[in-house]
C-alpha cells in the first residue's frame, strides 16, 4: 500500500498512514532480506562471487557484487561508492543512453603543491550575521556567502585526507618519514584448517590503500618521546601507529612489532612471531615457523603447508601489509 503523512504525533512530526485503496504488487523471482551485518550466501557458491579488481561483475551473468559482501567489513560510504560504480557499469553494459557528468575534481595537486598549500595562512571571510536582539524569529542568523566568496572558502581546505605529514616536521629525530606509493587493490584470502584435518581457502575481503602518501617510523631513529603524537590533527599516535622499521639486527630484535628488509626476504614481527615474505619470479612465499604459503603475483593462494597440527585461520593480511612497506623502504632508500 501507498502512505501519506497524517496529523503529528506528541513529538511533532507527522506520523505515515495508508493511503485507503492503494494497494500495488511487484513482481519479483527472488527478494533477499539485507538485515544485519553478516554475509549469508549458502544459497550460491562463493566461487561465482568473485569478482576483478575495479569490476563488479561476478562470475554469473548480470549479478554484481559490492560493499561488505566484497569487502568484508567497511564504511558505508565504500559501500554507497560500489552501487554507484557498480550502476555505472550496468548501465554500460545495457548500452543505455543515461550520460552524467561527474562534478569536477579538483584533488590533483602535486605533493609540492600539497606542502606550498601549508605555507600561506588564508582568513576566513566575515559573515554578516543579525544584531542580537533581531534573532527570536525565522530570518537567517548568517546571511548566505556570495558564489565567489564560497568558492574561495572552500579553497583554504588543506586536503589532510591527500597528505598531512605534520608528524614528519615535528620528529625532533627525524623518525617519521614520508614516501609516496601507488594505490593498491587486492583480494584478500585465508586458509582455514578444520577440525577433521581438511584446509580450506576462504575470501576474507578486499585489501586497499587508496592514499598515495604515507608514513613510517625508523625505529632506530625513534625515542617514543610523543612529541609527533602532540600534534597530530587526528588524536593518533605516529610513533606507534605508522609501521616501524628496522635498519639493523639489533633494532628489529629489540622491537616488539615491526618490519625490517634484508633485501631478498622480508622480515615482520607480531606478537613474538617472525613472519617472513620471500618474493620470487611467478610470486611469494609467506612463511612463520607454524606454516609455510606460496603465493602468486596477485598474493591467491597456490599451496599450503602447515608445520604444525592445529585449528585455526591464517590470514594474508600481514603478507600484504609487508608486500607495500617492502616497496615503501626501496622508496625510500632509492
Amino acid at each position: 500500500s501507498k502512505m501519506e503523512l497524517g496529523e503529528k504525533d506528541s513529538s511533532g512530526r507527522p506520523r505515515p498512514v495508508k493511503i485507503e485503496g492503494s494497494e500495488f504488487e511487484i513482481t519479483c523471482d527472488t527478494i533477499i532480506p539485507a538485515i544485519g551485518q553478516s554475509l549469508d550466501i549458502d544459497f550460491i557458491q562463493e566461487e561465482l562471487l568473485k569478482a576483478e579488481i575495479g569490476n563488479y561483475q561476478t562470475q554469473i551473468e548480470n549479478i554484481f557484487i559490492g560493499g561488505d559482501a566484497l569487502r568484508g567489513a567497511a564504511t558505508a560510504i565504500k559501500a554507497i561508492g560500489d552501487g554507484r560504480k557498480t550502476a555505472e557499469q550496468i548501465i554500460k553494459k545495457s548500452e543505455i543512453d543515461f550520460k552524467t557528468t561527474k562534478p569536477f575534481n579538483e584533488k590533483s595537486l602535486s605533493k609540492k603543491e600539497l606542502i606550498l598549500k601549508r605555507a600561506e595562512r588564508k582568513f576566513a571571510p566575515k559573515l554578516v550575521e543579525l544584531d542580537i536582539n533581531d534573532r527570536k524569529n525565522f530570518k537567517l542568523v548568517s546571511e548566505t556567502l556570495e558564489k565567489e566568496t564560497i568558492v574561495k572558502e572552500a579553497n583554504r581546505c588543506l586536503q589532510c585526507d591527500e597528505i598531512c605529514n605534520i608528524c614528519t616536521t615535528v620528529c625532533p629525530n627525524f623518525a617519521n618519514y614520508s614516501y609516496e606509493i601507488e594505490p593498491v587493490s587486492y583480494y584478500l584470502q585465508k586458509a582455514i584448517q578444520l577440525e577433521n584435518g581438511e584446509l580450506e581457502i576462504e575470501n576474507e575481503g578486499l585489501f586497499e590503500i587508496t592514499q598515495k602518501y604515507q608514513i613510517l617510523n625508523i625505529a632506530d631513529l625513534c625515542n617514543e618521546c610523543g612529541n609527533c603524537t602532540t600534534f597530530c590533527p587526528t588524536e593518533g599516535r605516529p610513533f606507534a601507529d605508522k609501521p616501524n622499521v628496522a635498519l639493523s639486527p639489533e633494532s628489529f630484535e629489540s622491537m616488539e612489532r615491526g618490519y625490517w628488509d634484508k633485501g631478498d626476504h622480508m622480515l615482520c614481527k607480531q606478537n613474538d612471531v617472525i613472519y617472513r615474505l620471500d618474493v620470487e619470479e611467478d610470486g611469494y612465499v609467506y612463511s612463520s615457523p607454524s606454516f609455510t604459503i606460496k603465493l602468486d603475483k596477485k598474493f591467491s593462494v597456490k599451496q599450503v603447508e602447515l608445520k604444525d597440527n592445529w585449528i585455526g585461520e591464517i590470514s594474508l593480511r600481514t603478507a600484504l601489509n609487508m608486500h607495500v612497506i617492502k616497496k615503501a623502504i626501496e622508496s625510500v632508500i632509492n
